[in-house]
């Protein structure tokens, strides 16, 4: 996960490659990667806005991890 604080475009942040999902919270923007390599591709995005308070890259947890493997389907087993 990639929190990030500033003016971005979610339309593009969701084009970029490896990103498979955008939450979009009233304080903050969520990336949600499908791993760390994506990192550096929203980066460079990121570099291009402006006002930008907060980039900060997360672990995913291990729930995270077990929905992106398996997906959605099984997430209350």
């Amino acid at each position: 996960n990639i929190k990030i604080v500033g003016d971005v475009d979610v339309e593009k942040l969701k084009k970029i490659p490896g990103v498979y999902k955008v939450v979009v919270n009233s304080n903050e923007i969520i990336a949600k990667i499908e791993n760390e390599d994506v990192a550096n591709l929203v980066f460079d995005y990121i570099r291009t806005c402006k006002n930008i308070m907060k980039y900060d890259v997360e672990q995913a947890t291990l729930s995270e991890i077990f929905i992106a493997k398996v997906g959605q389907s099984h997430e209350e087993v």
